[in-house]
């Protein structure tokens, strides 16, 4: 049973505000702030509640301050960020103790930026430890976006590790060495290049190209642990998305849409980054996009990753696909799931985020593999809010605030026949059920907190859990969206 739960990174207060710019437009974030959403996952009503302590460590990692907190079985918690009394521009990390096993998520907002609203967000799920490798597949810098990479030594001892630069070609073009003190954690923001952040400008893939995209691959020394997330912001979006441990012959994205409307233009299109994580082995990658509606494979295309090295696949634009394909097989209002796998029998890392350009917003999700599913799911931070306090509002287009969208996927080949879905309150109280559903193999299954409001009756001011119970292990991500102002996704966690 895991009662740990490491937030990784980034200011749980503030983060640093960019003082100096590069001379050509970056986008400018603003001031971050992490709140941090626990659920105690122990569905014994009767049980006592957990003690759980989280403890804030800045980049050092030095216990900065404590807060204890009693949450009750089935219940959850919000640690917000402005609670925290850390003062403002606090960078660091987070720990979560407990004596019950924990769920637990980070919910960033970044404001005061550049963003035509001054919002951003992102999200990611705590990690129950840390591990030997991190892969991250989606690295970027270029005029309109950039990236950070924040790492967290997990041991209580000093680690160091190398972190490895690998461009879209497959070519290494940096391999950078660092050691963090026990508990410490530090942040790589690429489009700042200096000390131990190296400067991809002057790269053979710049030069080529006019920006820098790729993968990055950090191997500790020593069999140390680290944990890694990275967040990636355009001038009017951003996203988190956790670093994985290692890949998979074969992985899920429950969420891609491909959504275009020839007054509006495009209202959503997503981005697989399916990384190679094979250290001498090309990888034979396959992605299979699965309609939702009818559950049949609508398109599939495939290409060959260098070791090490990633590529996209792009509903919009094509990526490093024929863009064509995606118009022709999935048409202008398509929604649905992916499955990432290899033909080779190679292991591939895989994220994917969502763009909607209309309403400026943006959010991202690793790819699940059969080893995260789980007979039990949790979704610690769900949300129906709207501003007539109701399911349903009158007006569905502008009063709503904040709901949510769960995407439910059978990774196995067989299928979900007693599918179960409980809401709770922040309490640990039952809201909501909704019961013996199905999920075929390899099938996707959606509710959402706003469109579903009529079946998914919480009352508009409701926030709180979601347990998913299942014959068949399954995995789950959610979408928050606060209006159409920001939005972000983060993985569930299942056992």
């Amino acid at each position: 049973m895991k009662k740990l739960r490491i937030i990784s990174l980034f200011g749980l207060v503030a983060l640093l505000l960019m003082a100096a710019l590069p001379v050509y437009a970056d986008p400018i974030p603003g001031e971050g702030n992490t709140d941090v959403v626990v659920a105690n996952t122990n569905q014994n009503a009767g049980a006592p509640a957990a003690n759980v302590v989280a403890r804030y460590y800045n980049n050092s990692g030095t216990l900065e301050t404590e807060r204890p907190r009693n949450v009750n079985p089935r219940g959850s918690y919000a640690f917000l960020a402005g609670d925290a009394n850390l003062g403002d521009g606090w960078n660091g990390a987070m720990i979560i103790q407990s004596d019950n096993e924990l769920a637990a998520t980070a919910e960033i907002t970044w404001s005061n930026g550049g963003s035509a609203d001054g919002t951003t967000a992102g999200a990611y799920l705590g990690y129950d430890e840390g591990a030997t490798e991190m892969y991250l597949p989606f690295v970027v810098r270029a005029s309109f976006q950039f990236t950070r990479i924040s790492v967290q030594n997990t041991e209580n001892s000093s680690t160091s590790y190398n972190v490895k630069y690998i461009n879209r070609d497959g070519n290494v073009d940096f391999t950078i060495s660092d050691t963090l003190q026990a508990r410490g954690s530090t942040t790589y923001d690429v489009h700042m290049p200096g000390g131990k952040v190296p400067d991809l400008s002057t790269t053979g893939y710049w030069a080529s190209n006019g920006f820098w995209g790729g993968a990055i691959k950090i191997t500790t020394t020593g069999g140390k642990k680290i944990a890694a997330v990275a967040t990636n912001h355009w001038n009017h979006w951003g996203l988190a998305y956790n670093g994985a441990s290692s890949g998979s012959v074969k992985n899920y994205i429950p969420s891609s849409e491909r959504r275009y409307d020839a007054v509006q233009g495009w209202r959503g299109f997503s981005v697989a980054i399916v990384q190679c994580a094979e250290s001498s082995s090309s990888c034979d990658v396959k992605l299979d996009y699965v309609n939702s509606q009818t559950q049949n494979v609508d398109l599939t295309v495939s290409k060959t990753i260098n070791a090490g090295a990633a590529l996209g696949s792009n509903t919009k634009g094509g990526g490093d696909f024929d863009p064509n394909l995606y118009a022709t097989h999935l048409g202008d209002t398509w929604a649905g799931s992916v499955i990432v796998s290899t033909t080779n029998n190679k292991k591939v890392s895989v994220i994917s985020y969502s763009i909607r350009p209309g309403t400026l917003i943006a959010g991202a999700t690793s790819a699940a593999n059969a080893g995260d599913a789980g007979a039990e799911t949790f979704l610690p931070a769900v949300y129906q809010k709207n501003t007539d306090g109701v399911s349903c509002p009158d007006d569905p287009n502008n009063d709503w605030q904040q709901f949510s969208l769960i995407r439910i996927q059978n990774p196995t080949n067989t299928n979900a026949t007693d599918v179960d879905i409980s809401y709770f309150n922040r309490n640990g109280t039952l809201a909501l059920q909704e019961l013996n559903n199905t999920i075929n193999a390899e099938k996707s299954y959606n509710r959402n907190t706003r469109n579903h409001c009529a079946q998914i009756d919480l009352g508009g001011t409701w926030e709180g859990s979601v347990y998913i119970s299942s014959n068949v292990d399954l995995v789950a991500v959610s979408e928050t969206l606060w209006g159409g102002t920001k939005m972000n996704s983060y993985n569930g966690f299942s056992k």
